[in-house]
């Protein structure tokens, strides 16, 4: 009984030392995207949750041109039901936590990872109901955990 629980006490441990993917997209986007492509936005409203779908289904199919493996890949993945996972937007001015859309105001939403091989994408849609839709797609070295490509798509609605 003993060890059962500090097993689980271990593995719950080793889990919250762990930054996921999608925080690792999420602190990207925050400290890089939005300072480049979005200052003139007060707020960017995020739910502080993935998205319940582990998917790359967006316009990126001419994404990472040069990566053969990609386009392979690309091709291959189907969107997944997947658990929401808790993202810390804590400490950011730029982004305001909102449980549901908000009309004529910028939007974020962040899929769960998808991992290929050495390398894990996330992606990321951020839009205006309405008016716009910008995907980004971030790939992450699966090793170091670091963002080390990133494609971006607009699209007019």
């Amino acid at each position: 009984m003993r060890i059962l629980l500090i097993f689980m006490l271990l593995t719950t441990y080793a889990q919250a030392q762990q930054v996921g993917f999608e925080q690792k997209a999420f602190d990207y986007f925050a400290n890089e995207i939005i300072r480049e492509n979005y200052q003139e936005a007060k707020y960017v409203y995020f739910t502080g949750q993935s998205e319940m779908q582990q998917t790359i289904a967006g316009p990126f199919f001419e994404c990472f041109e040069s990566d053969k493996e990609f386009e392979d890949f690309f091709y291959k993945v189907k969107k997944n039901n997947a658990t929401s996972v808790p993202i810390n937007i804590a400490g950011l001015s730029s982004v305001q936590a909102s449980k549901k859309i908000k009309s004529n105001k910028l939007n974020l939403k962040i899929y769960r990872a998808v991992v290929n091989n050495e390398d894990t994408y996330v992606y990321i849609k951020v839009f205006k109901k309405k008016r716009f839709v910008d995907h980004y797609l971030l790939k992450i070295s699966s090793s170091k955990k670091e963002v080390v490509d990133i494609c971006r798509i607009n699209e007019m609605i």
